[in-house]
């Protein structure tokens, strides 16, 4: 978690608002293809050389990151900036916490993030128990929405320059709706087909790869002064959001798809809100600068 915010601070001092909306995409889609691939790799260690040498793997890929991180990331302009202090910190939480824009793009990100975790857990309860696939075969059914994710973070590096952020925010909430909706519909036919949930669910995923970078990057150009601070408050607020939205699949009974599709397409209507919020802010008080 605390490599999460300080990476994203890091992107965001380096690069600029819609080039970090960039790299974050390009950095989603290594972590996904990571997420795809370690547990194949693993068992194959697991099974050759016992369940310790996973951890060997894990301690040398760490020990390889901080080597690259010492030789490459450029160092902080310390000189420029005022000492730190826990007083100065909570300040930072209470400038962004009462920031309007950087509310509505930790939100739309927090939603449009959700929507995955939620899946991972309530998934294995709809297909295996509610719709009998083997377990044996789940690994496969699980492993198609990730790749939404891969072309929605792939199409975000591609054309946050050209698009810019609030572009693909955008568009991403136009595939994250109407495939939410797809899949409550399809519960509420009771569509019993394992694809009536991966189907929306790859095209969910793609919005939430255009959504999410995008959405990130907003969060963390509202204060340069305070980059660090949006970084951390902006991830807690992701997955503080992904915890909720996910126990709140607890509410209805185990294995329910209508439960599932319905906790599921609330978060992206969460996010599409937190972003029609935002536009609608910055509309008005753009007529209202044009009046003045």
């Amino acid at each position: 978690m605390r490599g999460t915010g300080v990476g994203r601070a890091i992107t965001r001092e380096l690069w600029g608002r819609e080039a970090a909306a960039q790299v974050i995409a390009g950095r989603a889609i290594a972590a996904t293809l990571m997420q795809a691939f370690a547990p194949v790799l693993g068992g194959f260690l697991q099974v050759w050389f016992g369940w310790r040498a996973n951890f060997v793997v894990v301690a040398l890929l760490a020990g390889a990151a901080t080597a690259l991180v010492i030789r490459y990331v450029p160092k902080d302009q310390a000189a420029n900036r005022p000492p730190f202090g826990i007083g100065a910190m909570f300040v930072g939480y209470r400038s962004l916490i009462g920031t309007r824009r950087f509310l509505s793009y930790a939100f739309t990100a927090a939603g449009s993030h959700a929507g995955f975790h939620i899946f991972a857990a309530g998934a294995p309860a709809v297909l295996i128990l509610g719709f009998g696939v083997r377990p044996e075969d789940y690994g496969f059914y699980a492993a198609l929405p990730p790749m939404g994710f891969l072309v929605g973070s792939f199409l975000s590096n591609r054309l946050t320059q050209r698009l810019g952020i609030d572009g693909l925010i955008a568009i991403g909430s136009l595939v994250l709706i109407p495939a939410g909706s797809t899949m409550v519909t399809l519960a509420l036919l009771g569509v019993t087909s394992p694809y009536a949930i991966i189907a929306p669910m790859i095209l969910i995923c793609c919005g939430s790869g255009l959504i999410t970078p995008n959405a990130t990057a907003g969060s963390l150009g509202v204060n340069a002064g305070v980059i660090g601070t949006a970084a951390g408050l902006g991830s807690f607020m992701q997955m503080t959001g992904a915890a909720g939205a996910t126990a709140a699949l607890s509410l209805g009974p185990s294995g329910s798809p209508l439960m599932l599709a319905s906790v599921i397409a609330l978060a992206g209507v969460f996010a599409v809100t937190a972003f029609a919020a935002l536009i609608q802010y910055e509309s008005r008080a753009g007529q209202g600068v044009a009046r003045a």
